[in-house]
């Protein structure tokens, strides 16, 4: 059985700058898009997992990024604007310093008084940036590679019959709890610390994020290495 893996977005964090694979990068030498950030979600049973978001897939339906206009511009006078994750933006000013020829870290002075730590670099043509604001941290590309795809577009997708790496199986109560059944030799038991996400999709369309694991047949994937499930029951 085809089993959807974890995307890349979800282990995006501070990329690693080494001398092997990068070099300086003044931020105000290039035009920054928004690709991905990190920060943590909970599960309907309670468990927490701190994770990337960006686009939104059948595996990681509630993966979109919750504004859609973070962004982040340098000016070569030296002023910088940054719309952060809840849809604020900040103007200030920023400086930066080059770590021999291998990256360049700067750090952002907000209006408000805020500081900014961050770091960019390029490999080639292509050039990475990320930083970390009130907890969260978030990554640039100089490509803008982001498809925009929403639970909205998830939800289409699964109506159409277009099922991805989803696989009909069934949710039954079990003495500890729920289990998702694929098929006589493969089950996947919701734990304790399993992350567990689950979607009810009505005829009309429409669609609602449940609190809870319900017993019937369902459209999953999981990982076992996250421990996590996501589950679809579609309505007749």
């Amino acid at each position: 059985m085809k089993i959807a893996r974890i995307l890349s977005v979800f282990v995006l964090a501070l990329f690693a700058l080494t001398v092997m694979t990068g070099c300086r990068c003044v931020p105000s030498g290039e035009k920054w898009y928004f690709y991905s950030y990190r920060a943590e979600m909970e599960f309907l049973n309670g468990v927490k997992l701190t994770l990337g978001f960006s686009d939104a897939s059948q595996a990681f339906p509630f993966a979109e990024a919750a504004c859609d206009n973070i962004a982040i511009s340098f000016s070569k006078d030296g002023s910088v604007e940054f719309t952060d994750v809840d849809g604020v933006t900040h103007a200030g000013t920023y400086s930066y310093e080059h770590v021999k020829r291998n990256y360049t870290n700067f750090t952002i002075t907000l209006e408000n008084g805020d500081i900014i730590e961050g770091s960019s670099m390029k490999s080639g043509k292509k050039a990475k940036l990320s930083l970390e604001y009130k907890g969260v941290f978030y990554n640039f590309r100089t490509e803008n590679s982001r498809s925009g795809i929403k639970i909205d577009d998830v939800v289409k997708q699964i109506l159409d019959g277009n099922l991805g790496d989803l696989h009909e199986a069934k949710a039954v109560k079990t003495e500890n709890g729920f289990s998702v059944q694929f098929n006589e030799f493969v089950s996947y038991p919701i734990k304790e610390g399993t992350a567990a996400y689950a979607i009810k999709i009505k005829a009309d369309g429409s669609y609602e994020i449940l609190s809870e694991i319900v017993e019937g047949d369902v459209l999953s994937t999981y990982n076992n290495e996250a421990d996590y499930i996501v589950l679809y029951y579609i309505e007749k």
